[in-house]
């Protein structure tokens, strides 16, 4: 008996199996292009985010520099008055220092000292000069004494004694000059003394 082939059979085979392969790429190419839309979405919408976020910085940049210039007048104002006021703060504190020292003086002096003759240096607001008058010798020298004194030498950078003369009733008068500013006295002791302390030191060796 002879033996019948199905073809057909074998034909459908192949073909479901061919079928079934095309649809597995099929919908490989379908996630697939999913993919590259959303990434393309993505793509576009983080494009159009830094657009926007960088024309909202364009915007308050320029915003910025409206306020700034609007104000520019004004900051400049306020810094003219600024160094107008700082200028004047100076001016009077040295002048206060000036009218302290003339205080300190007259005090230090004794009430029969006369000072006159008062010059606020216009050059160097740090200067202030006088001429005092000593009825007698002994006056005299009282008022050196007072200028030798540590006081003076701390509280006054230096004082400067110059014209130093006699009158016909026998007064002396005597012109000084005061700097004002911190004085290096203190500093100039510690000096002296460490360097007798060396001194000693070395003599005792």
């Amino acid at each position: 008996m002879a033996r019948l082939i199905n073809f057909v059979a074998n034909r459908r085979k192949r073909l479901t199996q061919q079928q079934l392969q095309d649809e597995k790429w099929f919908r490989y190419a379908i996630i697939g292009v999913m993919v590259i839309f959303v990434f393309f979405l993505i793509v576009v919408s983080v494009r159009f985010f830094l657009v926007y976020r960088f024309n909202r910085l364009e915007e308050d940049q320029a915003n910025t520099r409206k306020a700034i210039s609007a104000q520019e007048n004004i900051e400049k104002d306020y810094n003219i008055f600024a160094h107008k006021l700082r200028a004047l703060s100076d001016l009077f504190g040295k002048r206060q220092d000036k009218q302290e020292a003339m205080v300190y003086f007259s005090q230090a002096f004794g009430p029969h000292v006369i000072i006159s003759g008062i010059d606020y240096s216009e050059d160097d607001n740090n200067i202030v000069s006088f001429t005092l008058t000593a009825p007698s010798v002994f006056d005299l020298e009282n008022v050196f004494k007072v200028l030798e004194s540590d006081e003076v030498k701390q509280k006054y950078a230096k004082v400067d004694r110059s014209d130093l003369g006699r009158g016909e009733n026998g007064a002396y008068t005597i012109k000084l000059t005061i700097i004002l500013g911190v004085s290096d006295y203190l500093d100039e002791v510690a000096t002296a003394a460490s360097e007798t302390a060396v001194d000693i030191g070395v003599l005792e060796e």
